[in-house]
């Protein structure tokens, strides 16, 4: 009795689906496992970046002193294109402020923030000079007051430090004096973000 035989180009047909199969189901496995390990590492990042916001707001209530109001805002935005919605994007900030009696004491405040804030370099990157002090830059036939610094963390995520010091478009927390000026602190980090982890502002 003869045995048959599978003629070779019938099973080079199969092994070649098989191993196409296979494959695709390879290529699957490591895009989700990419995917997977890519939203992990993004939101590790973003909670990251709060704790270090805590670290560096409780040294500067430490040495600087307690502020007279102060809120925590973390949210996400997605800027509207014209057809579609942008790309998203999530923020975490810490904002504070001090009644001043002058710009001179709000300076002297300025540099003590920014010298708490030199403390933790591990955490916080200058990404240039600091600012020396506070400027008058006109917008829109106003003038603020106001002073940025920028950090990154990790390299790519922007963060930063801006002042304010009585101008009131900018500001909005309050202080308890009637006599003294408000100057506000507001210290957050921003990227790209893979899901909403915050509210949509």
């Amino acid at each position: 009795m003869k045995r048959f035989k599978v003629p070779s180009s019938i099973w080079y047909r199969q092994h070649k689906v098989l191993s196409l199969v296979i494959a695709v189901v390879l290529i699957g496995i490591v895009f989700w496992g990419y995917q997977a390990y890519s939203g992990y590492t993004n939101k590790k990042s973003f909670e990251k970046a709060l704790a270090a916001i805590d670290i560096v707001y409780a040294d500067i209530v430490s040495e600087v002193g307690p502020p007279d109001n102060y809120k925590h805002t973390n949210d996400c935005s997605r800027p509207s294109g014209v057809y579609e919605d942008g790309p998203l994007s999530c923020s975490v900030s810490t904002s504070f402020i001090y009644g001043v009696a002058n710009r001179t004491e709000a300076n002297n405040l300025l540099k003590k923030i920014q010298t708490v804030i030199g403390e933790h370099q591990d955490l916080l990157k200058p990404t240039q000079a600091l600012a020396a002090t506070i400027e008058d830059t006109l917008v829109v036939n106003t003038y603020h007051h106001s002073a940025l610094d920028s950090y990154t963390r990790g390299g790519s995520m922007d963060c930063y430090t801006s002042y304010f010091y009585d101008t009131f478009e900018e500001i909005d927390l309050t202080i308890s004096s009637k006599v003294k000026k408000p100057f506000q602190i507001n210290l957050g980090c921003s990227d790209f973000a893979n899901k909403e982890y915050y509210p949509i502002h």
